[in-house]
């Protein structure tokens, strides 16, 4: 891991900068077109989550600097953090294996697509596997995985039966989400079959914490 302070505080700041970018296009403000379906995005959700760690990080992170701590790891969201790139991961992968056409030219021409799609998500992973502590995830952590993901599918599904067809408003923003289409038993079907991939990356990210744990005690033992 990069206990660099400094290093860390160019890298954070960048991310910040970067998606607060992508947050603005995501909106349509660059467009001149307010999206009024911003909020019902799980990508837009899982990058607002990692942005407010990010921004908390990169606090502490300063404040450590002006005590002049110029190396370290420790981090008050650790064990969010770790969660959050389960999650962010999860959006990355999802989107463009399912959802986008990365040989198409709309998928790079597009700001907002790049940045909470691409960009800021591996820019987050990387963050979390250089910088983050890893000594406090336990392997009960892996199970409040889903506990984000739940809670937004039950947003989306409830939303959806109060709106109905009333609204031009978009319904469900994933075809897999689309009650209309699937029904209740076909959307269950994904979502436990996503719910697999999020508790295998969860227990993939906590076997590297072992990992790493114990590759720590080696070195200082040297």
């Amino acid at each position: 891991m990069i206990q660099s302070r400094v290093v860390q505080v160019v890298y954070r700041s960048i991310y910040v900068t970067v998606l607060g970018i992508g947050f603005l296009a995501s909106l349509g403000l660059f467009s001149g077109h307010f999206n009024t379906d911003f909020y019902v995005y799980f990508t837009n959700l899982s990058n607002y989550l990692c942005f407010g760690i990010m921004i908390t990080e990169l606090v502490f992170t300063v404040k450590s600097l002006n005590r002049k701590e110029l190396k370290g790891n420790t981090s008050p969201l650790n064990r969010f953090k770790f969660l959050a790139a389960v999650w962010i991961l999860i959006t990355c992968a999802v989107y463009n294996i399912l959802l986008g056409d990365i040989a198409s030219k709309e998928y790079w021409t597009s700001l907002s697509n790049l940045t909470l799609h691409l960009v800021g998500p591996l820019m987050f992973i990387l963050d979390y596997f250089l910088f983050t502590e890893k000594k406090k995830i336990r392997k009960m952590d892996t199970l409040w995985v889903l506990s984000f993901p739940y809670i937004y599918v039950a947003f989306i599904l409830i939303r959806a039966a109060i709106i109905g067809n009333q609204t031009s408003a978009m319904l469900y923003p994933y075809f897999f989400l689309d009650v209309s289409k699937y029904g209740y038993s076909g959307v269950t079907l994904w979502v436990l079959g996503l719910s697999v991939v999020f508790f295998g990356l969860a227990f993939l990210f906590c076997f590297y914490n072992r990992y790493s744990k114990k590759e720590t005690k080696e070195e200082t033992m040297v």
